[in-house]
């Protein structure tokens, strides 16, 4: 990939600035950003314009994959309980995982009565208006109100979203990015009911070890690499592991295991929930393959690499994908119902151990690349419990620990960036700031030790103390892209408990390297709540005035900020001072 991305350079300019449209018939056209300000493109929109158009149309594809992927995960429980293959969660279980939303509607439920509540805060205003008056406090709903930013229900600001950002609809930046408000906090709300799921259907996340890196991926077994997996399967792929004629079977092949590991954001949702190995994120595949240890990989809809197509020429490796929406060459589409889970599981271990067998035939023409295996521990943040919610307040106030910042991130940073993200985390954690990390950026940093516990002794003195009472580590892994929605959450319920408003509190979200939008529309999502959220960026800093709005406009909406900015440097020292200077502020109020 990064010799693809060196044949790119230099990228354009102008798309780089977001200056580029290419909404209508009229376009491509493009505005020079070192004339005047006054140039327009054949249909009239301005710079201004351009730049909030863009804007609004990267948050609003964000919100798409949020609402499907929350469908195909409620979908797929749905019917994987209606067919009774997958063990139906208990009324205690499910009041656990969703306890502010039923209490909302003062009711217990079934998993199917659960799951049609879930789908119809997809497309119905007044339930899903409901499920954010359960998650988020009073006061930030009623200036959603005053402020015409809550949104009605997800499928409509989508379409709305696309729509404003179309030919002749809306030349109005403020007007496109209060729209793009609006589809973040579709984003999150989406986010947090699809965490809740996962947690229903694959147990919450506790704080354990597991394994980051090439080195999950064994020389001398057979690997499976899942990017994804239905709800059934995931369970009946690994009883199959154990089953006595698929043992048999690997045994005459003369194999002595069948290694599952993760790869991308399921695999860290495995990671965090069942220990299960991660070999790497979703744009890590090409490495992943070219190990010449990877036998199966099963594709998701989501941050796939067309150039797998070419590996498939060199390697042996299998390509499956239980999506209808995916067609890439060579990766075969396997139809999937839950009820033949069974016989599912059993075809993918066969067709594994084939491509076992095809590998070793071309061993001799391919060295393994051991060089960079690596293999290192990692410890996941556990759920925190009321009073530890409670402690963890108390300490922010008092100014023990100086603010939280949640990092969350797709592409592996350039080295040099990456130097400067190591050193920025480092100075965090030693002025006694909690960092929480999520996204596939966090495989980029394991060799660095980062996720590691490495950093548990260059943390502050308060920070060690309340970590340790917490049971948690000053960085810790939050899990995938997707559960940034969770630490966000934590700075609700620490509001919540100090009866303090957001936007006083000494939080921060920070994006770095996104490439899929749903990234950036969970760090936007941010700002909505009333917190400052970085985007380390260039693709509004083209606009004085949409810069403008995402700083002073948005602080009079919601009380929180969105801060492009494309220099590293500049993004580490104002998140720090800021969160410096709220503590202090903070600690003096109280």
């Amino acid at each position: 990939m990064n010799e693809r991305k060196n044949s790119q350079q230099p990228q354009c300019g102008f798309g780089l600035l977001n200056l580029s449209c290419n909404v209508c018939g009229f376009g491509p056209c493009r505005i020079n950003p070192f004339e005047s300000d006054d140039q327009k493109t054949i249909c009239g929109a301005s710079r201004d314009t351009i730049v909030a158009w863009n804007f609004l149309r990267d948050i609003t594809d964000g919100s798409i994959i949020f609402f499907k992927e929350l469908e195909k995960l409620i979908r797929d429980f749905k019917e994987s309980v209606r067919q009774q293959a997958f063990p139906e969660p208990s009324k205690e279980e499910i009041s656990k995982c969703f306890e502010n939303l039923l209490a909302k509607f003062r009711k217990e439920t079934d998993a199917i009565t659960l799951s049609d509540l879930l789908l119809k805060f997809l497309f119905e205003e007044k339930i899903f208006v409901e499920l954010l008056e359960s998650l988020f406090p009073e006061k930030i709903l009623e200036e959603w109100k005053e402020k015409n930013i809550l949104p009605s229900f997800p499928s409509d600001e989508i379409f709305n979203g696309l729509l404003r950002a179309n030919f002749g609809v809306s030349s109005d930046p403020l007007h496109l990015i209060i729209q793009a408000l609006r589809c973040s906090i579709v984003g999150l709300g989406c986010s947090m009911l699809l965490y809740r799921l996962k947690d229903l259907i694959y147990g919450s996340p506790v704080l354990r070890e597991g394994y980051i890196g090439l080195g999950t991926l064994s020389g001398k077994d057979i690997n499976i690499v899942v990017k994804e997996l239905p709800i059934v399967l995931a369970n009946q792929l690994f009883k199959e592991l154990e089953n006595s004629e698929i043992e048999k079977y690997i045994q005459e092949k003369e194999v002595k295991k069948i290694n599952i590991v993760g790869l991308g954001a399921f695999g860290l949702d495995l990671l965090i929930r069942n220990g299960v190995p991660c070999c790497g994120g979703a744009l890590d595949i090409e490495q992943v393959i070219s190990t010449g240890r990877t036998d199966l990989v099963i594709l998701d809809e989501l941050c796939n690499l067309f150039s797998i197509s070419d590996l498939t020429k060199k390697y042996s490796t299998k390509f499956l994908s239980f999506s209808p929406l995916v067609k890439i060459e060579h990766v075969e589409k396997i139809d999937y119902v839950p009820k033949q889970a069974k016989k599912v599981a059993t075809d993918i271990l066969r067709l594994a151990v084939e491509s076992y067998k095809r590998r070793k035939e071309l061993a001799k023409f391919h060295k393994e690349k051991s060089e960079v295996r690596y293999r290192v521990s990692v410890k996941c943040l556990k759920e925190l419990t009321s009073d530890e919610i409670s402690l963890l307040a108390r300490t922010i106030s008092e100014g023990h620990i100086k603010g939280i910042v949640l990092l969350v991130g797709c592409e592996k940073p350039p080295e040099n960036v990456k130097d400067k993200i190591l050193k920025f985390v480092e100075k965090l954690v030693e002025n006694n700031i909690l960092v929480l990390c999520s996204g596939c950026w966090v495989y980029s940093v394991v060799d660095s030790l980062l996720m590691a516990g490495k950093f548990d002794e260059k943390a502050g003195e308060e920070l060690k103390k309340v970590c340790k009472q917490l049971g948690i580590l000053p960085v810790t892994l939050l899990g995938s892209c997707t559960e940034l929605g969770r630490g966000l959450e934590l700075f609700v319920q620490i509001s919540k408990d100090l009866k303090v408003d957001l936007n006083k509190l000494p939080f921060a979200v920070m994006v770095i390297n996104y490439i899929n939008n749903l990234v950036l529309n969970l760090g936007v999502s941010g700002a909505t709540i009333g917190v400052t959220s970085f985007v380390s960026s260039s693709k509004a800093l083209s606009s004085n005035e949409v810069l403008r709005i995402l700083q002073d406009e948005v602080e009079s909406l919601t009380g929180g900020r969105i801060i492009f900015e494309a220099d590293a440097d500049k993004v580490f020292e104002t998140l720090f001072y800021l969160l410096l200077d709220k503590s202090d502020l903070l600690a003096e109020s109280i």
